[in-house]
């Protein structure tokens, strides 16, 4: 992956972007002030001996530190920075998602921001979702939210697999239902009263 070519970097943001860690130190040693901006050039680019380094040496994070690792699809980088209370702000990584949602593992550095406690629009989830169709993990948490949609018609792609995990919810409801026909038949209850609590979940 090429470098970014966004603002002009300092030295010190540079090797940051090559994860050339000794530069840093050299640069440092010679009197070079520390640059924040580089630890979004570590995290776009992969590099967490960059990112350790500055955070073991109490050297400032940038604040969109997290998003650079987003934008870059660093799965590693940004599982690394929430579990150093790194964490991604909740309007920038809607934002990020939206304009990014076919980012190489894109999918997984949601799920890495959902996991902890991000909070995302509902149209941006279904954007990400849908754009990724090998999507195929049903059990994902991200489609808790999406069960009880009842419109999915615009979004053919989850509303194919939240069509499937419903009919695998309805079938385990009606498993229960029918576990507990004997005890119900046992005791009398009227069977228009069965029906009644029963059918809606066939």
């Amino acid at each position: 992956m090429s470098q970014s070519t966004g603002p002009i970097l300092t030295e010190i943001a540079k090797a940051a972007a090559r994860g050339d860690l000794t530069s840093i130190q050299t640069l440092l040693a010679n009197g070079e002030l520390w640059d924040p901006l580089a630890t979004v050039e570590a995290a776009k680019f992969g590099h967490l001996n960059v990112l350790e380094y500055a955070l073991d040496n109490q050297l400032d994070l940038y604040p969109t530190t997290s998003l650079g690792a987003v934008m870059f699809g660093q799965v590693d980088v940004l599982t690394f920075l929430y579990n150093n209370r790194c964490f991604v702000h909740s309007q920038t990584a809607n934002q990020c998602f939206y304009e990014y949602p076919i980012a190489p593992h894109n999918v997984e550095c949601f799920r890495v921001c959902f996991k902890n406690g991000a909070s995302f629009k509902k149209p941006y989830i279904l954007n990400i979702l849908e754009t990724n169709k090998n999507i195929v993990d049903m059990d994902d948490p991200m489609f808790t939210t999406l069960l009880l949609d009842e419109d999915l018609s615009s979004f053919p792609n989850i509303n194919k697999i939240v069509g499937i995990k419903r009919k695998q919810i309805k079938q385990q409801l009606a498993e229960v239902c029918y576990s507990v026909l004997p005890f119900l038949q046992e005791h009398w209850i009227p069977k228009e009263m069965v029906k009644d609590c029963i059918v809606p979940y066939l």
